[in-house]
């Protein structure tokens, strides 16, 4: 099936862009800092059967409202979602988030626990809040100078060799270049702060519902061993890693990814129904 066309759903002084297709139990799709709405190509097709599948275009990203806050935290994004939870009448969802999304679908479950049928995260970004001002101030530098140096296009070419794992396809490159070449240079800076300040670990302390970790064996942007970490610290978690894959194993790796995704959402939609 083609992409979803993008639909703008409206709510209290914002917008939001969403892709959406099928129907029945929600499996929700939160992509990462660089990367936009269109990057669940693979996903789409693999769940749309059996799932309303719904990807957004996080706030400052593609047509959605940027956040109010120049230095948000990752509360203030899952809060956006919430609004958009109950815009589109949804009373629980599976979450499925990338990097950044994870950190945004964990900030979710912390806020409405009652929402989150399970939680499926993928090379999850932990966010610096534990980190001292002085690191926090100098990783977020590093986030942002390329941006100031390169602009988006350049910035996107110079990333995009390191999200991925060595040896892909140079087509694929320039797919995941492409997608980040959309960012937009403010929602990417409030996105890059709720990064530096957020903290992964806190937000799913309290969390008791189903939850799986994923991650590239050869992702150097969340290694392996943090994203172990994060499932470590709850004791229904799983942990996967997905051989050959960098970063985003959701384009680069889809069908393993795909798999794994399907054997965390499959039993808990066939509960739901």
């Amino acid at each position: 099936m083609p992409l979803p066309d993008i639909e703008i759903v409206q709510l209290a002084g914002r917008q939001v862009e969403i892709r959406q297709a099928g129907s029945g139990p929600v499996l929700f799709l939160l992509h990462g800092i660089g990367s936009a709405s269109r990057g669940w190509i693979h996903q789409f097709p693999a769940f749309a059967g059996r799932c309303r599948v719904i990807a957004w275009g996080a706030p400052g990203y593609g047509q959605s409202t940027d956040v109010d806050s120049e230095t948000p935290a990752p509360r203030d994004y899952a809060l956006v979602l919430r609004d958009l939870f109950d815009a589109l009448e949804i009373d629980r969802a599976i979450l499925c988030g990338n990097s950044l999304g994870a950190l945004f679908s964990a900030a979710f479950a912390n806020i409405a626990p009652e929402r989150v049928a399970g939680l499926f995260l993928s090379d999850a970004a932990q966010g610096h809040g534990r980190l001292s001002e002085a690191e926090r101030e100098a990783k977020l530098r590093a986030r942002l100078d390329p941006l100031d140096r390169l602009g988006v296009e350049g910035m996107a070419q110079a990333r995009a060799g390191n999200l991925l794992a060595p040896g892909v396809p140079e087509e694929l490159r320039d797919t995941v270049a492409g997608i980040t070449a959309e960012i937009r240079p403010v929602g990417y800076r409030r996105a890059a702060w709720a990064l530096s300040i957020g903290d992964l670990m806190a937000e799913i302390a309290d969390y008791g519902g189903p939850m799986a970790v994923v991650c590239g064996s050869e992702d150097r942007v969340t290694p392996p061993d943090t994203n172990r970490e994060i499932a470590a610290s709850r004791p229904q978690a799983s942990f996967t890693l997905i051989p050959g894959a960098g970063h985003l194993p959701y384009i680069e790796q889809p069908d393993p990814f795909n798999a794994l995704l399907a054997g965390f959402v499959d039993p808990l939609t066939e509960a739901a129904r």
